[in-house]
């Protein structure tokens, strides 16, 4: 084979990939920034990092959830809620008033002292919360992570997740 027919070849096999080469190009922009409809979706949605106590109170008085501001045992800030008749801790946590990470649990209280192996049998078939079991009982949790970046629907389904959760433990626990 000839040098001459070689680049023929490979000038054929370039113009043949042209059109894929074209289409390609059109989901991909520079900066690895997102396709357009995306880049729009993007900009209409609220990326949060952190959050403040007042702007969580205002989320959950926005969502109904009357939330009573408290104090964990240790002293830090809390969001206490009823949901389903469940009582329930917002834990925020994070520096200088801005959290970049929320915790909600649930407890359970029981007659008799809490069996580790219902909240075993809730880990090993549910996802998104994890249950344990102390004294007389039961803690159903889920964790949130805002330094990513989470938008309102997003913490909005974390806590209708949550709040289904907490029907489905509820039934779980009484077994």
């Amino acid at each position: 084979m000839t040098t001459r027919y070689l680049r023929c070849v490979a000038l054929v096999a370039a113009v043949a990939t042209m059109p894929v080469l074209a289409a390609a190009k059109k989901t991909v922009t520079t900066g690895n920034q997102p396709t357009p409809p995306m880049r729009q979706v993007a900009e209409q949605a609220m990326v949060h990092r952190s959050v403040s106590l007042e702007e969580l109170e205002a989320a959950c008085d926005a969502a109904g959830l009357s939330p009573k501001a408290a104090q964990t045992g240790g002293g830090d800030p809390c969001l206490l809620l009823e949901i389903d008749g469940a009582s329930v801790a917002l834990v925020p946590d994070g520096a200088d008033g801005k959290y970049t990470s929320l915790t909600i649990h649930a407890t359970f209280e029981v007659d008799h002292e809490a069996d580790p192996s219902v909240a075993n049998s809730w880990n090993l078939e549910k996802r998104f919360t994890a249950a344990c079991a102390k004294d007389k009982q039961y803690i159903l949790k889920s964790d949130l992570d805002l330094a990513g970046g989470v938008t309102s629907e997003t913490a909005t389904r974390w806590i209708d997740t949550f709040k289904q959760s907490i029907a489905a433990f509820a039934e779980h626990v009484k077994g």
